[in-house]
Order: C-alpha cells, then structure tokens, then sequence
C-alpha cells in the first residue's frame, strides 16, 4: 500500500499508470485510437466551435419549431467568408458532432457534451478562494475545526487539528458563476450526493462507464477508515466513500436520521461526520478479505445494527425503539 493510496481523501480522481484494462481488454493507456485523435482535431477552429454553438442556441429555443438548422440559416450564423469555406468546416463536424437530417442539422450527443464544456469554463483558468471555516468534524481525529478552500482546480476541505484531507473534488470552473463563496461551498456539498447516487447504481459520474469496487482499510495516523473505492473501467474516474457513508444512506438509518430532525442530503459530508465520529456511531470490521463490518447507530430512542458487506450491501439486523421518557415509544 504506498503512500499515495494512504492519503486517499473522500473522493480523488487518479489515472495513474501506464497500461490499464480498458473494457475488458489489456490496451495500453497511450494507445488512442485515431477516430479520437481527428474528432479532436475537428474542434481545433473557431468557425467549428461557432456551428456547434449556434445548434446549440436552436436547440433549446422553446420558439423554434425543430431543432435543426438548414443549410443557409447555419451559414449566416457562423462568421465564414464564403459557403465553400463554410462547406467544409461543416463537413468536418457531421458524424461525430453534427447530424443531417431531414429538416437540416443538428447536434448530436457528443457536439452537445463540446458545447457544454465550453459554456461551463471548463477550459478557463481555476477560481481560487478561502481557506473558509466550515462546520463539520473530522473523520479522523474528531475535531470540529475544518477548512475548505479552492487551488489548482481542486475544491478540498480539511481539517485544521491533524491536517487530514477530508474531501477533495475537481472545480468545475461554472460552479463560481453568479455565486458567494458560502454557496460554493454549499454546491460541492450537494454535488458529492449526486455523484454518490450514481456510484450506487454502479455507474460513473462522468462518463457513465462501469465501476469496479473495492472495499480497503486506508490507514489515517493511528486510525484505519474503512473506504469503497469505485473506479472506472473506461476513463479512470475513481470516487472513494467511506463506509459510513454508505450506511447512512440505507433508508432505515435515514428515516432515522429525518425522525432525529436531519436531512440527510441537505448536509454536506462534512456535517455527516459529526454524528459518525460520536460514541453514538460505532463500526467494527470482523474480516477485512472479504470486507466485512458490523455498525451500530443511536439516535435519540432508536438503535440500529446493521452489517456490511464487501459490495458494499447493507443490511438491518435489528432495529429497536426505547421507550421515551415520556412513556411513549414503538
């Protein structure tokens, strides 16, 4: 285990080495196919980019008729200073980014995706800010001292006590956009449940390829945390999750959560970590090949054991509600 993997924060994204199974076949990480090589090199001009824009603008105009574009409306769009010019730009775009169709051209799902990217700023230089106080606790040491902060294009929240990286997410350049700083942060909080639900269909967040999951204790100081790493067969994507979380979000320790007066994915992560690093938040690893882990969760009245697996699967193996001390209870 080197000290790399050691350091592992909740969700890294890595692409590390030089040969790598790529659906289902040994290809060198280096072998790019040359379709990919000239459906690149396609987009390297200013009037391809300006077609694909302006089908984009049809395509979402709720006042036009159809999505296409005709010949000559798609000329006057674009800044060429002759239709044979024009002609050809075009023709460099239809297959892979563009369609012909009946009532003209329009996009396809990979001309859309190249527009999005340019409109996101994902080709701009990064947005920095912080380091901001946020609250939340440290799955490590406990401590409810955590900073978030943006460098390098990498949105990271850590903890000031022990210096654990806590949360590490790439800085889509958009999310700054018309936003505070707070509501930044805010949007990486609820950005990483919407990352984790596709990690739970076993789909990648970016480019809806197949994930293989691992489940390995990652060591932190003098602690070991128990992690899924779901990374992608097809481009390298990896989210890391501690097991925690994905216990949190079986629907018996949610409803728990909303009957405790939380909201589970109204909080950020950071915010979960402070009900998991409590004495009322107890997870003991029986067997670590195959993984496999028993937890136990108290909130107010309710007690919940459950088991996890090397999936990871969680399952209910009991849940139970005190009697209050109002003589009400289940």
């Amino acid at each position: 285990m080197t000290g790399e993997t050691l350091q592992r924060p909740f969700q890294t994204f890595t692409a590390s080495g030089a040969d790598y199974e790529i659906m289902g076949s040994e290809v060198p990480a280096t072998d790019i196919d040359e379709n990919v090589i000239e459906s690149i090199e396609a987009l390297a001009n200013q009037q391809r980019l300006e077609i694909l824009v302006a089908l984009a603008e049809r395509k979402y105009n709720e006042e036009a008729e159809t999505s296409a574009l005709s010949f000559s409306h798609l000329y006057d769009a674009v800044s060429c200073q002759s239709t044979s010019q024009f002609s050809y730009h075009l023709k460099q775009l239809v297959g892979r980014f563009v369609v012909e169709t009946e009532d003209g051209y329009q996009l396809t799902y990979a001309g859309d995706k190249v527009r999005r990217a340019l409109f996101s700023g994902l080709y701009e230089s990064s947005h920095t800010f912080g380091p901001v106080a946020v609250k939340g606790a440290c799955p490590n040491c406990g401590a409810r001292s955590l900073d978030a902060y943006s460098a390098d294009g990498q949105f990271t929240v850590d903890c000031r006590e022990c210096a654990t990286p806590i949360v590490s997410d790439l800085f889509p350049q958009s999310i700054a956009q018309e936003r505070s700083t707070q509501e930044i942060v805010d949007s990486f909080g609820y950005g990483i449940w919407a990352k984790y639900v596709f990690v739970r269909g076993g789909v990648c967040p970016e480019c809806y390829g197949l994930l293989d999951t691992t489940v390995q204790q990652l060591e932190r100081g003098e602690h070991f945390m128990s992690v899924s790493i779901n990374e992608c067969r097809r481009c390298w994507f990896t989210v890391s999750i501690p097991i925690d979380v994905v216990v949190a979000f079986h629907p018996v320790v949610i409803e728990a959560f909303w009957q405790h007066g939380v909201s589970l994915l109204d909080i950020p992560l950071w915010e979960l970590f402070e009900y998991t690093t409590t004495e009322h938040w107890n997870t003991a690893v029986r067997a670590e090949e195959p993984f496999a882990a028993s937890v136990e969760i108290v909130l107010d009245e309710t007690e919940i054991r459950l088991s996890v697996d090397h999936q990871p699967s969680v399952t209910v193996v009991e849940k139970t509600v005190r009697e209050s001390s109002d003589g009400c209870g289940e």
